[in-house]
């Protein structure tokens, strides 16, 4: 077990700092480029052990939030002197509302909102953390923030975040109390969670996942895919774009042409359940 663990590690070159033992995994906490990430490795074959055959010879292992406890999980922050920045003095969370992991959740949104407020004096990013729910899914990630005001800074923050792809619903919010400042966000999420256990063994046999990704992909719309989240039954696909039923009315036709799409879940504009999702099961073949 700690083999595969380490291997694991190498191929993510995560620094593991410390480990916990469940009943079925290992989880391993560490670092990769100065980010903290979360390895998990699967004990023995199982239902979940099978989910990750959708991911078999596509993806390396791990770097995954896995069987926690629904809990917030800092896994970022930038240093910054101590005391307080008194040219900054408002502290805001941005909450975009999408499965991000943290490596993808800092290059997509924290580095260039850092960059935008740095280049107007308007404030900068101090941190960033991820929201688990019960089976490890990233249901929303709050990106921690210190403005110089709340007005333009504000402004700033919306724009920069939805000129890199936020989705609607997302929210600023004031740190202190969590009361929503604004909304923001453009684009909807259509989400595809494919069956990884009940389906024939020469499915997963014969399945070539970069392949079902690039196909999805091209039907969903160019740049549309974002990221895919391994769960204990299923692996999820996310695809965003301006309108979430447009891309459902391409993506289904091919999706049910593919085996791996017998018993598929969609979900319409997946993310803030105040977007109204809807959710369709595709048949067996």
């Amino acid at each position: 077990m700690n083999d595969r663990l380490d291997r694991c590690a190498r191929d993510w070159g995560v620094t593991v700092e410390s480990t916990l033992d469940t009943q079925s995994s290992i989880l391993a906490f560490g670092t990769r480029d100065d980010r903290a990430v979360v390895l998990k490795v699967v004990r023995a074959p199982g239902d979940e052990w099978r989910a990750g055959e959708i991911l078999a010879g596509s993806r390396p292992p791990g770097r995954a939030h896995g069987q926690l406890p629904p809990a917030h999980v800092p896994s970022r922050s930038r240093p910054h002197p101590s005391g307080p920045i008194m040219d900054h003095p408002h502290l805001v969370l941005a909450r975009v509302y999408e499965h991000i992991e943290p490596i993808d959740r800092g290059e997509r949104y924290e580095d260039p909102l850092d960059d935008a407020l740095k280049q107007r004096g308007a404030g900068r990013v101090t941190g960033g953390g991820s929201q688990l729910d019960e089976l490890g899914a990233i249901t929303f990630a709050d990106l921690e923030i210190e403005l110089a005001d709340l007005d333009g800074a504000l402004q700033v923050v919306a724009g920069a975040l939805e000129a890199a792809g936020a989705p609607e619903g997302s929210e600023l919010l004031l740190a202190s109390d969590e009361r929503v400042l604004r909304t923001f966000g453009k684009l909807q999420c259509l989400a595809v969670f494919l069956d990884g256990t009940s389906l024939p063994d020469e499915v997963y046999a014969e399945l070539d996942f970069d392949a079902v990704v690039e196909e999805l992909g091209a039907a969903a719309g160019e740049g549309s895919f974002r990221g895919f989240w391994q769960g204990p039954e299923e692996t999820g696909l996310f695809f965003f774009g301006p309108d979430a039923e447009a891309m459902l009315a391409r993506v289904e036709p091919a999706l049910r042409r593919l085996p791996i799409g017998q018993n598929a879940r969609i979900v319409v504009r997946h993310g803030k359940p105040s977007l109204n999702p809807r959710e369709i099961r595709l048949p067996r073949h």
